[in-house]
């Protein structure tokens, strides 16, 4: 057992287990690409997708929308389409698992994924 106050590095972190939840699902579901082809919906796909956002935020010139579900967050940055227009389409997705705040990558990146579209499909339903 590690003392409370020993510093645990980003590495150990980043191998500790997931916590799984028996509402979200660890796998896509069928049909749904990965979070790769999130890149280049506009802001209607991405909504009919995995729902509203639980926040937007400026940043620069992305308009930042962040999702919530389960043990990460997804936050997906939106930038003006080149000819100027007012859609914004995705252009960078990033998740982070909640507990420790690590960039989730690989596995843990669908896993995310995997629930951030769970509870958009839950909310819809409601």
């Amino acid at each position: 057992m590690r003392p409370p106050d020993e510093v645990i590095s980003a590495p150990e972190i980043a191998s500790l287990p997931s916590l799984e939840s028996p509402e979200a699902p660890a796998t896509l579901p069928p049909g749904v690409g990965g979070s790769a082809n999130l890149v280049g919906l506009d802001q209607a796909a991405i909504m009919r997708l995995v729902g509203t956002p639980a926040l937007r935020r400026q940043e620069g010139r992305a308009e930042v929308w962040q999702y919530l579900a389960h043990d990460c967050v997804m936050d997906a940055y939106l930038y003006a389409t080149s000819d100027g227009a007012e859609l914004h389409e995705v252009a960078y997705v990033e998740f982070r698992e909640t507990s420790f705040g690590v960039i989730a990558e690989g596995a843990a990146r669908e896993r995310c994924y995997a629930h951030v579209l769970s509870a958009g499909q839950r909310n819809a339903s409601r």
